[in-house]
C-alpha cells in the first residue's frame, strides 16, 4: 500500500525497507515485474533491503540525511 502511495505521489517521501533480501527475492521478482511493464524501473529504487536492524537503522539515517 505504501509503495502505491509513494508511486502516485499521495504520500511524502518516506523510507520503505524490506527485511530479508533473500526472502523478498523469492517471494516477488520485482525485476521481472519491471521487465513485463507492470512497474517502472525507477520505482525499484523506492524501497531498500535490510537483513538486520542495524542495516535498517543506517538506511533510515541516510534517508534523513537526504542521501537515500
Amino acid at each position: 500500500e505504501l509503495l502505491t502511495l509513494r508511486q502516485t505521489g499521495m504520500k511524502k517521501n518516506i523510507p520503505i525497507i524490506l527485511f530479508g533480501r533473500d526472502y523478498w527475492n523469492k517471494v516477488i521478482n520485482f525485476e521481472y515485474l519491471c521487465d513485463m511493464g507492470l512497474i517502472e524501473e525507477n520505482h525499484l529504487s523506492i524501497f531498500k533491503y535490510a537483513d538486520n536492524a542495524e542495516e535498517a537503522w543506517n538506511l533510515i539515517k541516510k534517508f534523513n540525511d537526504n542521501s537515500y
